[in-house]
């Protein structure tokens, strides 16, 4: 279980558990207002025994004063609790994994560097055997993201934005591994397909609140 889930799940055991002490404070605080009402009764009927009966009813009723207070303290915490739960689910939900975070980071850097190197072929007109060396690289490190799914952990559209993402990734790298060789035509097209993804990985990146401008400075 990770650090999030421990949290989630005692904060959701204390909020039940909380929840069953106000339940019995309940109980027991509805005794008391029968008590009291008995102890009115019997009042009437018996006036002789009034005074100890009055004091017997104070009494309850200052019990029952002081557990409304318990039981407000209590109903508060246990709701505290289930909020607190609550959030930590759904920022678990909505928080990207180490995993995808590294997976995420490092597929821009990739795409920005494959996009590099195949304006350098077109504006040159002819593949270097340096360029032709970092495209063989980079497009190998693409094409290991079509195996790669995006955390579980996520909720269904986070999840299904992730694999969307990787797997055009993973195509990208498999179609720039596949050429054997880069004419002014076929490199026009590739760069046309990194701008591609790089409207799905813009996607990924407001839905998770990454920091764009922090990834360039970092480039």
């Amino acid at each position: 279980m990770t650090k999030l889930e421990w949290i989630f799940s005692i904060l959701l055991v204390v909020g039940a558990v909380l929840t069953f002490i106000w339940l019995l404070l309940l109980f027991f605080q509805s005794r008391k207002t029968s008590d009291i009402k008995y102890l009115e009764r019997k009042k009437k009927k018996r006036k002789s025994s009034s005074k100890t009966t009055k004091k017997a009813i104070d009494k309850l009723k200052m019990s029952r004063k002081k557990q409304w207070k318990w039981i407000g303290l209590t109903f508060l915490a246990a709701l505290s609790c289930f909020s607190g739960s609550a959030y930590v689910k759904y920022y678990e939900l909505t928080t990207l994994s180490e995993e995808d975070t590294y997976a995420i980071v490092q597929s821009y850097y990739l795409l920005n560097e494959m996009e590099t190197q195949l304006t350098k072929v077109s504006n040159e007109g002819f593949v270097s055997e340096k360029v032709q060396n970092n495209i063989d690289a980079v497009s190998v490190r693409l094409a290991s993201y079509t195996v790669k799914q995006g955390s579980d952990r996520n909720n269904i559209e986070g999840q299904t934005l992730l694999n969307k993402y990787y797997a055009s990734m993973g195509q990208l790298g498999v179609n720039i591994s596949a050429q054997k060789e880069l004419n002014q035509e076929k490199t026009t097209e590739l760069i046309a397909d990194i701008k591609n993804s790089k409207k799905s990985q813009k996607k990924v990146l407001l839905y998770f609140e990454i920091n764009e401008q922090s990834l360039k400075q970092k480039q």
